[in-house]
């Protein structure tokens, strides 16, 4: 299990996590990417196609990679040629039981892709899987990338909502926002919570046949979607009726 909030970096060279090589067969489960940030002052010539909160550069096509009930969440690449959240190199990558919520590229990628990109020859696929919307993770490097069931575009209701993040955001060149890095924006981003509120629309929307049995009662008889379903901090469900037998 991972956790990675409000790491800054000033020329990151890679993602914050990366899959190279010989990585195929590797499975992210329960892992939060929140609040990562990579910055370069020259604005115009900052080029990392490796960028991005969680990238696999695996051997070659036949590779093949999960990710699996994570939360990718107010990431940002401030630079050319990369992407915040996740970045599919090479191999093919199966992502479910997920949640990508307000990634940005910011002033000198405006229009990128902020959520998933996937370069010509690999693959990926989502299921299950929320997003803020699904131009967010439209594929723009030629690679192919498919959704099957389960794709909804809604707000997970997190603790730390974007109005907590408010202050520490301003707009930049072509109305992008991106995060203002102050004492107190840093603050903000290392301190997010991806715990999703009780009325959370993520709560019993993953697949079906995935485990969801070591989540707190009442349970939904479905995983929660997010870094925290089929663990002991997930929200548990809206209601229900539990019947204990002796």
């Amino acid at each position: 299990n991972l956790a990675l909030a409000g790491n800054l970096n000033g020329s990151v060279a890679g993602g914050v996590v990366m899959f190279r090589g010989d990585s195929g067969g590797s499975v992210v489960r329960n892992c939060v990417f929140s609040g990562n940030v990579s910055q370069h002052t020259q604005a115009t010539s900052f080029s990392d196609s490796d960028g991005g909160a969680l990238v696999f550069k695996m051997t070659g096509a036949a590779e093949t990679a999960s990710v699996e009930n994570c939360t990718f969440y107010r990431n940002l690449f401030e630079g050319l040629n990369g992407t915040a959240a996740l970045n599919v190199l090479s191999g093919s990558v199966e992502v479910k039981n997920s949640i990508f919520r307000a990634n940005l590229t910011g002033v000198n990628n405006a229009g990128a892709i902020a959520d998933i990109r996937v370069r010509d020859g690999a693959a990926a696929t989502v299921a299950y899987t929320m997003f803020d919307g699904l131009a967010a993770s439209t594929n723009d490097l030629g690679g192919t990338l498919s959704f099957g069931q389960g794709v909804t575009t809604n707000d997970p209701c997190f603790v730390t909502s974007l109005e907590d993040l408010g202050p520490h955001t301003t707009t930049g060149k072509n109305g992008v926002s991106y995060v203002i890095f102050s004492k107190a924006g840093q603050n903000a981003l290392c301190a997010i919570d991806c715990h999703v509120r009780p009325k959370s629309p993520a709560i019993d929307a993953g697949d079906p046949k995935s485990p969801y049995r070591n989540e707190p009662r009442p349970c939904g008889w479905r995983v929660n979607l997010g870094a925290y379903g089929n663990t002991s901090e997930a929200t548990a469900s809206k209601g229900g009726t539990m019947l204990l037998v002796r």
